[in-house]
């Protein structure tokens, strides 16, 4: 009696894109994580100042150590504009997945393009709520401040980054035709050199 090696990927082709899905929102799950973590007073501007007045003098001694003040605020400012805007990268991954799983799973055609632009519009929403959530949690602690600003400068990073990473696709994508390679018939191909 011959039997038909079966696995449960080949009876539900689901199962895979479910796994797919749920390591893509594992990143998401732990970046929301390091935002609590980061929102609370331990992560406050009065705390990190300690921190950057040490390493100042570690590194300068006491030369322009008002300068110090200005410094913290800055990184601060600017890691909240990088820092969310990485975050915006991982949404847009794992709100890809999803929806590549969704259309899949469902049988319709989307094309990569409007499924990528999609996920970068989804991406740059949940950075809007979950920056405007962390905001209005900070509101209700001492030493930390709610600021729309950094509501604006969290989403402006998600949107830039997105934007970087857009133009890298698209420089990525012309890339054989600068070189003068003849584009692959199948995807998985490598291109080949044309003479």
């Amino acid at each position: 009696m011959d039997r038909m090696a079966t696995s449960p990927a080949f009876l539900s082709p689901t199962l895979d894109l479910r796994r797919a899905v749920s390591k893509s929102w594992l990143p998401v799950l732990g970046c929301l994580a390091f935002i609590c973590f980061t929102s609370t007073t331990l992560m406050s501007g009065y705390h990190t100042q300690f921190v950057v007045n040490d390493a100042w003098k570690l590194v300068f001694g006491n030369w322009h150590s008002d300068l110090a003040g200005p410094l913290n605020y800055d990184c601060r400012k600017v890691g909240h504009f990088f820092g969310y805007g990485a975050v915006g990268l991982i949404f847009r991954h794992a709100w890809y997945q999803t929806l590549r799983a969704r259309r899949i799973r469902i049988g319709r055609v989307l094309k990569t393009n409007r499924l990528f632009l999609l996920s970068v519009v989804l991406s740059v929403l949940s950075i809007f709520i979950v920056s405007s959530m962390d905001e209005l949690h900070q509101s209700f602690l001492p030493q930390r401040v709610g600021s729309f600003g950094d509501v604006m400068r969290d989403t402006l990073g998600t949107v830039f980054l997105n934007l970087v990473l857009m133009a890298w696709r698209a420089y990525k994508r012309a890339a054989p035709l600068r070189f003068g390679w003849k584009l692959p018939r199948r995807a998985s191909a490598t291109p080949e050199r044309a003479f």
